[in-house]
């Protein structure tokens, strides 16, 4: 028997064509549960449908999306209606979809948000638990497969913004059982050796069972404890993780990871002017204030210095001697005009002026003084006193 020789492509058409005439495969309705989502950009969502032990790819096309009233998600359990067709380029068979049902949650998106929740309550997603990521680093840690794309995405971006960052890559499983054994050995290793200012943990886009490893409770409380910064860069944008929620920081992409860890050359270069100009400025402003405080207590110590003092008390006692000597020149004067007035009036007083004049003291036998004719008895003693000497004597009235 002669066999029918095929190219590939007549082959793949052929395959095509009938699996697109069997009545039964051109109407198909299956329920399972959706992985590996992805919305492209021109519109197409593309999934696998999977079970407990197979799975099937499946696309639906724009026109089609733009009736659905939901978002599909991971990890949703559905009920689709398509046919099954052909793609020739891949030689792949696929479920082309035109209605999409939402049945309910995959049990492993269930096992994830019981997981979320239970370490939300815990605080584990709190902000203020959050350490922030140095504004440059450089010395980074990479737990990541060393033979993966990923990899090579970071070190592209390190050739491009900072080719003297120092990257330190802790090889680890990215998918499967045992993966967040190596992720936490690796979270383990940097703390340990604390030789790098950040830690980027990294893999790249995949189904929720490919990312199932970064939802693990155990990696969640490592990474939590670790005491140096960890950013998640885990899958794709629209991919979220346990590891993303409690990492102190989420990166979109491995690469975004990468972009905000590495810091452009420029960058630095141009913080290290800012900070030299900065030092430089307070440097400056602190020398101005030390002078300042040597002017102040020079100016203290000169004022407080003990030939001022003793200046100070010179003067002082100085002061005093004029205040003194003013006050004895004021008393002396005072004095001068009492003595003055004093001897005036001694002279006006003084008798023997009025006895130089004539004039005599007259005294009765007692020795009181005379002062008038009315206060001499008939024939009384009397006595007149001289200048030069005292004559004692009878007065006698006249009679007529």
């Amino acid at each position: 028997m002669k066999l029918k020789k095929f190219s590939v492509t007549s082959l793949n058409n052929y395959i095509k064509l009938s699996l697109e005439s069997d009545i039964l495969l051109s109407n198909v309705n299956v329920e399972g549960e959706v992985s590996n989502l992805k919305y492209h950009s021109n519109g197409n969502i593309y999934f696998s449908l999977k079970d407990d032990t197979s799975k099937i790819n499946c696309i639906m096309f724009s026109n089609y999306v733009d009736n659905l009233d939901f978002e599909l998600r991971d990890g949703e359990n559905v009920n689709i209606a398509g046919k099954i067709s052909v793609y020739i380029k891949e030689g792949t068979y696929q479920i082309f979809c035109y209605m999409i049902e939402r049945q309910g949650v995959g049990e492993l998106y269930k096992q994830f948000e019981i997981l979320k929740n239970s370490l939300r309550e815990k605080g584990y997603f709190d902000e203020s638990h959050k350490k922030p990521i140095p504004k440059i680093c450089f010395n980074i840690g990479v737990i990541t497969s060393k033979t993966g794309a990923v990899i090579q995405d970071i070190l592209n971006v390190s050739k491009r913004k900072n080719n003297m960052i120092n990257i330190k890559v802790f090889n680890s499983l990215v998918q499967g059982s045992e993966a967040y054994k190596d992720i936490i050995q690796g979270i383990r290793y940097f703390n340990i050796e604390k030789n790098v200012d950040v830690i980027i943990i990294a893999r790249g886009g995949g189904s929720l069972e490919d990312l199932w490893a970064f939802n693990n409770e155990i990696l969640a409380e490592e990474i939590f404890k670790s005491q140096i910064p960890i950013v998640s860069g885990v899958g794709h944008e629209t991919d979220f993780t346990i590891c993303d929620f409690v990492s102190d920081l989420r990166a979109s992409t491995p690469t975004a990871a990468a972009e905000i860890c590495i810091p452009d050359i420029e960058s630095i270069i141009f913080a290290i002017d800012d900070y030299r100009d900065s030092l430089d400025k307070n440097f400056r402003n602190h020398i101005a204030i030390l002078k300042n405080r040597i002017y102040e207590n020079r100016a203290r110590i000169s004022h407080y210095s003990p030939l001022n003092i003793l200046g100070e008390k010179k003067a002082y006692i100085s002061n005093i001697v004029l205040k003194l000597n003013s006050v004895i020149k004021n008393e002396i004067s005072k004095n001068k005009e009492k003595l003055n007035s004093l001897r005036i009036n001694l002279e006006k007083n003084d008798f023997n002026q009025v006895f130089d004049k004539g004039f005599a003291l007259i005294k009765d036998k007692d020795g009181k003084i005379i002062k008038s004719s009315k206060e001499i008895k008939d024939s009384e003693n009397i006595s007149l006193v001289f200048k030069d000497g005292e004559v004692k004597g009878v007065f006698t009235k006249e009679r007529g």
